[in-house]
């Protein structure tokens, strides 16, 4: 979570006095909630920000995998989830191999709201996907796709819903079929996907 604000006028130091000395030591504002808030400067403005308890999904695929480990950088507290039951992606010797791992299957609707209110993260990056394009074309393999890729995230997002969690949905060019002249605008939903991926 990043919010940034004008400059302020001065800092306050850990004791809650005063001061002004530099931003590295400058510890919390009085209008920071929480102590363990981080501070930095970038040019004439002041971004801060607080550690997150964050579950990430599909962290045995490559960009579940890499957003753990990027999260996890960040000091943020970060959980795993996939469909296995254990981590089973990339044994690279990084924390992913030793951070906490859940099962979660995404098409189950109950194992995905368990898991979500058990865990009451902060937010939730959804990475888990069906990813196999071409095989999502075979006709015994559309449902599945669907079920994974739609389902699955509607599962997710009505389970962040109820517990006011924040949610990320990390999507695809596939869902566009290249033939737009015009910058596509955020809400339009006229894709005009070519494919059963795309579609998912």
């Amino acid at each position: 979570m990043r919010c940034c604000c004008p400059q302020p006028l001065h800092f306050f130091s850990a004791d809650g006095r005063s001061s002004s000395r530099s931003t590295e030591n400058a510890v919390l504002f009085s209008f920071l909630p929480e102590k363990s808030v981080k501070v930095q400067f970038i040019g004439h403005y002041l971004y801060y920000y607080k550690n997150m308890k964050i579950l990430v999904t599909g962290v045995n695929g490559q960009l579940g995998h890499d957003v753990a480990l990027e999260l996890t950088a960040r000091g943020h507290e970060v959980f795993g989830s996939d469909i296995t039951p254990n981590y089973h992606g990339l044994s690279d010797h990084t924390t992913i191999t030793s951070m906490p791992y859940y099962q979660m299957d995404i098409t189950n609707q109950i194992s995905v709201s368990t898991t979500i209110k058990r865990l009451s993260p902060d937010g939730v990056i959804h990475c888990a996907a069906w990813t196999a394009v071409d095989l999502a074309e075979e006709l015994e393999n559309q449902e599945k796709v669907f079920l994974v890729n739609s389902k699955g995230t509607e599962y997710i997002a009505q389970s962040c819903k109820s517990i006011d969690c924040k949610m990320l949905y990390l999507s695809t060019d596939y869902v566009f079929d290249g033939q737009g002249t015009t910058p596509w605008k955020p809400d339009c939903i006229d894709y005009h996907p070519i494919n059963i991926y795309g579609k998912s």
